[in-house]
């Protein structure tokens, strides 16, 4: 596919019909093969109902909704995930942005090799105070602060090569900065065209005075974190030296004057210098943790998507997963004794899909599937006895981090190594529960036996890993037949109105069923008394 349109909307159900068929015009003229992407920003009037029956007319139509208004950044996110063209072009849906302009941009990119091309509206139909002039300086902040030559960082008309779109994050309001984000991942070829601006037709906008202001603060914020994000310590922690540096400087020199040049006079306690001097040194010294800290942070930061040219790759894959489930219960009770029987069908589809750090397309699809059923009851022995008993066959399909993981668990301390061709788990479970129950005494008692066959589990390699954050031993995840047994017991005892002893403790073991290995990170025993 050549193009994606990307076009995030809100409230815009006039202009939607003949922006759509001034696009297909377009397009057809040229002979593109294209897609349209509609994302539907949590519109109130009738603007998603146009847009469904514009996809039911036309199969390049596609269509993205949310329920509410999340922001144009988090809408063109989406689209940009959606987008499968080479040339990913985005306008806006007001009519403003001329469809006109697509096979100029399309060809900068394919035919000129520029990455990323931004509209220039040198012509504007805007309100020159309300708009044009705040504009002029919010351009004028950005060329400055970003050092891209470019006259309109906001115009929604631009084209992205598709490698560009699928390696940004736009989140926030940053959408105005999309240009300093790909900068900033390594696109260098970015430029702009002169486009052109159309007044309003329909409708108003959807944007106040106050974007320039956030505008203004997304721009300190992205400045500082293309400048300092991967080193804050040299941000914070040169500037929390020098504010030290010079509280303590300040000091020494009033220690130094009560001291030796004006030993008659006033306590240093007493002079409003001293503690300016010492609340300079203590804020220094927090901007230094502060740059500490987020070296830390940054250090232990685990990203899970690929960055080109870095070697970095998820620890998973990207994947959708469904399951689907049917099940039937029959229960018969009686004045002592209670039987219910269970069965459960269940299916379930994972597709993964992702790069590794040798650029190798990786994942697939798998299918799960199984029947289950469990057969139990209960009898009441005594007044204070009574006795539970299950019998059932169950089932697990492995996760996705099992069939792919590769690289660093925090929770764990491990680097997990996955295997995409684990099977489900299928076992058998048998527990019987014995209850006693008295005025001020009770206890519980439940024993149980499981097999499981194909038991998934995290099994250590006696290898390690070496990563910038430290070393770490290397686990690999596998499958072997089961057995595991255990207990638990609970009593309590009130011997007083307000005071109480209980005990509980529990017991599990666990091995393989071939060598008898006992399994990893299976609970030790336990035991817990509270009064």
């Amino acid at each position: 596919m050549q193009i994606s349109v990307v076009i995030p909307l809100l409230n815009e159900e006039e202009s939607l019909t003949e922006l759509h068929n001034w696009i297909k015009k377009v397009m057809e003229t040229h002979h593109f093969s294209y897609e349209v992407i509609f994302v539907d920003d949590g519109s109130t009037d009738n603007s998603w109902k146009v847009i469904q029956e514009l996809a039911e007319k036309n199969n390049f139509v596609s269509a993205i909704r949310f329920f509410k208004n999340y922001g144009k950044s988090q809408a063109l996110n989406v689209g940009f995930k959606q987008a499968k063209g080479d040339v990913v072009i985005t306008m806006d849906a007001d009519l403003q942005d001329s469809p006109d302009e697509i096979p100029a941009l399309y060809s900068m990119i394919t035919t000129e090799g520029y990455d990323l091309v931004s509209g220039w509206k040198k012509k504007r139909y805007d309100s020159k105070i309300a708009k044009n002039l705040p504009s002029k300086l919010f351009n004028w902040a950005a060329r400055k602060t970003s050092g891209l030559q470019l006259h309109d960082f906001n115009c929604g008309l631009k084209a992205y090569r598709k490698e560009l779109i699928k390696n940004i994050d736009v989140s926030g309001e940053m959408h105005r900065y999309i240009p300093v984000l790909a900068k900033n991942a390594g696109y260098k070829n970015i430029t702009e065209k002169v486009v052109q601006h159309q007044a309003r037709k329909y409708g108003q906008t959807k944007f106040g005075m106050n974007r320039f202001i956030n505008g203004f603060l997304d721009l300190i914020t992205i400045s500082f974190i293309s400048h300092f994000g991967k080193r804050p310590m040299h941000f914070f922690g040169a500037l929390g030296v020098l504010m030290f540096l010079l509280g303590f400087i300040f000091s020494a020199y009033l220690g130094i004057d009560k001291l030796f040049i004006n030993p008659h006079k006033r306590l240093i306690t007493n002079r409003p210098e001293f503690f300016i001097a010492l609340t300079t040194m203590v804020i220094g010294t927090q901007f230094f943790i502060a740059g500490f800290l987020g070296e830390i942070v940054t250090a232990l930061k685990q990203e899970n998507y690929n960055k080109p040219g870095t070697g970095v790759v998820p620890v998973i894959p990207n994947f959708a997963s469904f399951s689907y489930g049917a099940f039937a219960i029959q229960k018969y009770i009686g004045q002592r004794w209670e039987v219910e029987s269970g069965l459960r069908y269940d299916y379930k589809t994972l597709n993964a899909d992702g790069y590794d750090s040798f650029g190798k397309r990786y994942g697939g699809e798998h299918t799960f599937n199984n029947l289950t059923y469990l057969i139990g009851g209960s009898y009441k022995l005594t007044d204070f006895w009574s006795v539970t008993s299950n019998l059932g066959i169950a089932w697990r399909s492995p996760h996705v981090s099992e069939l792919y993981s590769n690289g660093l668990h925090h929770g764990t301390g491990t680097y997990d190594i996955g295997d995409n061709s684990l099977t489900s788990e299928t076992g058998a479970k048998w527990i019987t529960s014995f209850k006693y129950q008295k005025e001020k005494f009770y206890a519980d008692v439940d024993l149980f036996v499981q097999l499981i066959k194909n038991y998934i589990f995290d099994a250590p390699t006696g290898e390690t890993r070496t990563l910038f954050s430290g070393v770490y031993p290397i686990f690999q995840y596998q499958q072997a037949d089961a057995f595991f047994r255990g207990g638990d017991l609970e009593i309590g005892y009130q011997f007083l109105p307000k005071w109480k002893y209980s005990l509980q403790t529990s017991v599990v073991y666990a091995n393989e069923l071939k060598t008898n290995k006992y399994f990893p990170f299976i609970p030790s025993e336990r035991i817990a008394q509270e009064l």
